[in-house]
């Protein structure tokens, strides 16, 4: 399953209270409102100003690359607001998908760990795959015996995130040719995911095989790139 980081999609983890890249994005109000208003009014509603402000019109990436060039920046700003939430129901769903083998990886462009708590909670064993050392040092998926969690973007507890446009413009070689691998080889459920990342929806158009079926699930129609590869339901 492909979790989302868009803020205006559901997401697997809304249900869980954890904040959606739109309300990451009005977290920066405060910030950003300083740094253009020489005369602060402490009455502002930071939430209407930040809507009607160019900043509004940028993605949650571009908003990032702007505020916290750095990745250390960007890693203790997502560590505040997304690292103190116990996970949802949908990540008990797709936990229990697992347990009952019916899931045998998952592939999540979000930085948390959820997932892999909710996995654990039920006596799952988890092997994260977040970087191309990680990849390097794993076995074939056919022979992995954990639940394999991919995490294309990174992972907030180690290493560095691709978390700016230039960052989603394309995966590191190895990490894409694992993953086009992984889609066609088994059947695939997109999950609360738009489909915007450039370098996610290169590894949808690779996908070649049709050996399994493939589901968007999404309370709206999923951008051009997925109509091709995914039946929407």
């Amino acid at each position: 399953s492909f979790p989302t980081r868009r803020s205006s999609d559901p997401g697997v983890s809304k249900d869980a209270g954890i904040p959606t890249s739109w309300d990451l994005m009005l977290k920066t109000a405060g910030l950003l409102y300083a740094a253009e208003t020489a005369k602060f009014d402490p009455n502002i509603d930071l939430e209407k100003w930040f809507i009607k402000s160019k900043y509004s019109k940028m993605t949650y990436s571009e908003l990032m690359e702007k505020i916290y060039p750095k990745i250390s920046d960007q890693k203790s700003f997502l560590k505040q607001f997304i690292g103190k939430y116990k996970f949802g129901e949908s990540h008990k769903g797709i936990a229990e998908l697992a347990r009952r083998g019916i899931i045998r990886a998952i592939i999540t462009t979000n930085f948390d760990n959820y997932a892999e708590k909710a996995l654990e909670e039920i006596g799952l064993d988890v092997q994260v795959i977040s970087t191309v050392d990680d990849l390097k040092n794993s076995e074939p998926l056919i022979h992995c015996k954990a639940i394999r969690i991919y995490k294309p973007h990174g992972t907030l507890d180690r290493g560095a995130l691709k978390n700016t446009p230039k960052d989603l413009e394309k995966l590191d070689a190895p990490f894409e040719d694992e993953l086009v691998k992984v889609i066609n080889d088994h059947g695939l459920i997109i999950l609360g995911y738009s489909g915007r990342d450039p370098c996610i929806q290169e590894l949808i158009k690779k996908q070649e095989v049709r050996h399994y079926p493939s589901f968007w699930i999404n309370l709206k129609e999923p951008e051009e790139i997925g109509r091709a590869s995914c039946r929407e339901r």
